[in-house]
């Protein structure tokens, strides 16, 4: 398993203000097969169908922003941040780690 490059900052996670938000994503994304919040910062990252793993910046009022984005050569089935909250890592039906 590598790092994949996102980096998150330290910011505390205060976008969770218990009401649902919809993050902006491109038109032509596929199906999302996985999502996971930074336990350290107000980004969160997804893995989806069409191989891309995509990481948005949070602001307090719930509004999105692509910040990243790395690609499988297959589908994603799984994202994860670890526990320093300042990598992501992914898996996918390519028999990658991330």
């Amino acid at each position: 398993n590598s790092s994949s490059g996102f980096s998150t900052g330290s910011a505390a996670n205060t976008a969770a203000t218990g009401a649902d938000k919809q993050v902006n994503t491109p038109g032509d994304l596929d199906g999302v097969s996985s999502v996971a919040w930074s336990p350290t910062a107000n980004v969160l990252v997804s893995g989806s169908w069409d191989s891309k793993v995509l990481c948005w910046k949070i602001n307090d009022s719930g509004d999105s922003k692509q910040e990243a984005a790395i690609g499988h050569n297959g589908p994603v089935l799984c994202v994860s941040f670890g526990r320093e909250g300042s990598r992501v890592f992914s898996g996918g039906c390519d028999f990658r780690g991330k």
